[in-house]
């Protein structure tokens, strides 16, 4: 009986101090629905840890001190050490079978990062050896193959903490539309390169199935268009499913109507172009809770005089939904010739493939948001916007792949 009024009393403090440390995000305005939301956890569940009657485990503190950090709203390292601490002595205090787990999965970190330490050693001396006796002609091939061994060996070895894909993207859809040749608007060849990386980056990163992503390249008609974004709708599902739509190319706006270009498009007349009204409803009109929308609007030469960032997504907001869009500017800024990658795009596949560094253990919407402007401040480009609808800033997106890095 004293045994149980331990686990209780401990259970409780644990519970109390969480509740305490949440004060600032529910005085703000923030929601348990939200809150669990972002975990990707019921909502009862969460209650139950705020009750006291379950105890939240270490990796969910964890969780939900990211997910606090990209509102804007930290803990403070005092805060986090005790309820780390508190989350651990509910834990021996009721003997559970977590505990055994954790320790388990720290020990086989620890041989992981001993092995990886031990090739990269054996590495390093094979390059030495390798710089001694090879002559000036084969060294530098030499070298190459042992880095491309490095790479391959390190990247291997920090694939093995990958967690599985969010089962919003398992049961989800994307619509990937990109516009890289035109008939009467410069080409924009890098275009077709954010298509194909963003293509496996939704398969291999968010888990989005191959059948789901549908890619829509150099559209000639409004209706190409509609209809993908139709099929996709029909895909997702609309309860536990995810909705994402990209666009790149060429893009102006008309009497405060966003106009994406099309392969015969022309700025001179404005219904040869995608009338963004027309997708907004549409997509506004979809069953699926989560959706995304990423707009990547190339410009260049005479199209300087074009609206900002924060009058395109103003232009493109639709409620309910999370809109991201590259800052405005020319060719050579957002589309540089030697690039491999749309500036706006480059950014995005890179937070998609390596992670965001010191970002949250599961990237959002505002989370990625947050690393392009950081990126586009950092090279002095022009900030991106956005428009947040609803939740749409909380929808997650993939798990931080930096988070699994060694």
């Amino acid at each position: 009986m004293n045994e149980q009024r331990a686990d209780e009393l401990a259970a409780q403090a644990y519970a109390h101090a969480l509740r305490d440390a949440l004060a600032g995000f529910t005085a703000a305005g923030g929601t348990q629905r939200a809150l669990a939301h972002a975990l990707n956890i019921h909502q009862a569940a969460l209650s139950r840890w705020l009750q006291g009657s379950r105890i939240a485990s270490p990796q969910t503190l964890h969780a939900i001190r990211d997910f606090l950090h990209t509102q804007g709203m930290p803990w403070s390292d005092k805060v986090f050490e005790e309820l780390n601490m508190l989350c651990w002595q509910a834990h021996a205090t009721s003997r559970s079978p977590a505990l055994q787990l954790i320790a388990a999965q720290d020990e086989l970190d620890r041989l992981r990062r001993r092995q990886l330490h031990m090739r990269e050693e054996e590495l390093a001396r094979q390059f030495r050896e390798a710089q001694v006796q090879q002559v000036s002609g084969g060294r530098h091939e030499q070298e190459w193959q042992l880095h491309q061994e490095l790479d391959s060996q390190l990247l291997a070895d920090s694939r093995y903490k990958a967690p599985p894909p969010l089962r919003c993207w398992q049961n989800g859809a994307a619509v990937l539309i990109g516009v890289s040749a035109y008939e009467e608007m410069p080409a924009v060849p890098s275009i077709a390169n954010n298509i194909a990386s963003l293509k496996d980056a939704m398969t291999e990163g968010l888990g989005l199935p191959d059948s789901s992503v549908l890619v829509v390249s150099n559209p000639a008609t409004n209706t190409e268009v509609h209809r993908a974004i139709e099929k996709a709708s029909e895909t997702a599902d609309p309860e536990s499913g995810a909705l994402l739509v990209y666009f790149s190319g060429h893009g102006w706006t008309d009497r405060g109507r966003l106009m994406l270009g099309l392969v015969g498009s022309s700025r001179s007349r404005q219904w040869s172009a995608l009338d963004f009204n027309s997708l907004r409803i549409q997509i506004a009109d979809s069953q699926i809770g989560r959706r995304i929308v990423i707009l990547d609007s190339c410009y260049s030469g005479a199209a300087l005089d074009v609206l900002g960032p924060d009058d395109l997504a103003s232009a493109a907001a639709i409620d309910g939904t999370y809109v991201l869009t590259a800052a405005n500017a020319t060719t050579a800024a957002l589309a540089p010739p030697d690039e491999q990658f749309t500036t706006f795009t480059g950014h995005l596949i890179r937070a998609l493939n390596d992670g965001i560094p010191q970002g949250p253990s599961v990237i959002n919407a505002e989370a990625l948001y947050r690393y392009v402007e950081r990126a586009a401040r950092e090279r002095g480009l022009p900030l991106p916007g956005r428009q947040i609808g609803g939740d749409g800033d909380l929808v997650q997106i993939m798990p931080n792949r930096w988070r699994g890095r060694i």
